[in-house]
């Protein structure tokens, strides 16, 4: 398990998504952004992030940073959604 400091990657993702289901039933929201540098280069990361993020109580959209270093066709189908997008509000 690839390690940042003193913390695992998988208990860093699993936090985010903690805080944010807890932000959520505060707020109520009726989504979340993650903008990219999820999985930090780290390919074999990719299955995991997506799993957590389906952890998330609200629904989320994700956006590929410069640091999420894969194929855009792989991101799609690990992800189930377009590596672009957009949306209108109103």
């Amino acid at each position: 398990m690839e390690n940042y400091s003193e913390t695992t990657y998988q208990d860093f993702i699993n936090t985010g998504v903690s805080h944010i289901n807890e932000m959520h039933k505060q707020m109520n929201f009726d989504f979340a952004v993650m903008n990219g540098d999820i999985i930090h280069d780290k390919i074999n990361f990719l299955e995991g992030a997506k799993k957590s993020l389906d952890q998330l109580a609200v629904k989320y959209y994700v956006t590929k940073g410069n640091h999420d270093a894969a194929l855009p066709e792989l991101w799609e189908k690990t992800g189930g959604m377009p590596l672009n997008y957009d949306m209108v509000m109103g």
